[in-house]
Order: structure tokens, then sequence, then C-alpha cells
């Protein structure tokens, strides 16, 4: 019977995540992502990172090295792109993604943020936060959904990066 309620009402669990962004934008993001179901909470066993472009924080790379679960999410100036999902050892990492992306334009300047973007892009994360806590695939597994000017969102698929170190493991 769980199981039928659950998936009757998919939204009706708490989500939780651990943020990573930069200040300036912890009280907006944290606004849209519980705006959207999401609470913000330290413990939680999975990660949302937002940041400028590509960039990769400290933060994120501690959750990679713990092997946590998390959300990658790039801010441009004129676009929110909400993926991939990282899942240590199995995909791309954040440091797969930047160096991807490497010849893309200054990823390091901190835009301000497209806040109706940013609104469509926290209801793609409560979405695949969701997916994952039923135990299914998220939307974002090996793929990214830009959100622009355009009326749907745009996919990309990732894998991991020859340079990158990630799966130093599985080619040794």
């Amino acid at each position: 019977m769980h199981d039928v309620l659950s998936h009757d009402r998919p939204y009706a669990l708490t989500l939780r995540a651990q943020l990573d962004c930069p200040p300036a934008w912890t009280a907006p993001v944290t606004a849209a992502l519980a705006a959207a179901g999401v609470h913000v909470d330290p413990e939680a066993a999975v990660g949302v990172g937002v940041g400028p472009g590509r960039t990769v924080s400290a933060t994120v790379d501690d959750w990679t090295v713990a092997s946590l679960p998390h959300l990658l999410v790039g801010v441009t100036t004129y676009a929110v792109e909400v993926g991939p999902w990282a899942a240590p050892g199995l995909g791309p990492c954040a440091r797969c993604v930047a160096a991807s992306v490497l010849d893309e334009g200054d990823a390091t300047r901190l835009p301000p943020l497209p806040r109706p973007l940013l609104a469509l892009a926290a209801g793609a994360v409560a979405r695949d936060l969701a997916t994952w806590s039923r135990g299914e695939v998220p939307h974002t597994w090996l793929t990214s959904w830009r959100f622009d000017h355009e009326p749907l969102p745009v996919g990309r698929r990732w894998s991991r990066h020859p340079y990158c170190g990630c799966d130093w493991f599985d080619t040794a």
C-alpha cells in the first residue's frame, strides 16, 4: 500500500539536499528550492551544487571524494543548466564536465542570477531528487537540461573526460 500511495503522490515526501553555491546566491537559490519542495539540509544524503558556468567548488570535490551523489547546476547570464547527476564512480564528475566546456567562455565570473530560469531549474532539481529517492534513475543521469529563451529545455549528454582522472581506477 505504501508503494501505491507514494506512486500516486510522488512529491508528498519532503525532499532534502545539501546545497553548495556562491554566498551571494544562497538566499535566492534556497528560496527557489523551497518553493519546489526541497529543504536544504547539511546532513542530507544527496547534494545540489549550483555554480557559475561549470566551475567546481571545494565542496563539490569533497562530495565526489565522499561518494555523495549530487546534482550539478550551471548558471550563466541567460541560462540555467540542470545536470548531470553525479554518482561518483558511475559517470562523469563535476571535473569531467568542467574539462569538457573549457572553451565555452569565462566561467569564473559570477553572472546575475536569471531568477525565472532558476525557478524552472529548481522544479527540475526537485523532480530528480524525488526520482532518486524512489530508487529510480533521474532524468539528469549522464544528461543535462538547459533552460533558456527556448520554450523547451535542450538536453546534452555527458561522459567521463579522458583527462579528468576520476576513472583512473577503471583504467588501471
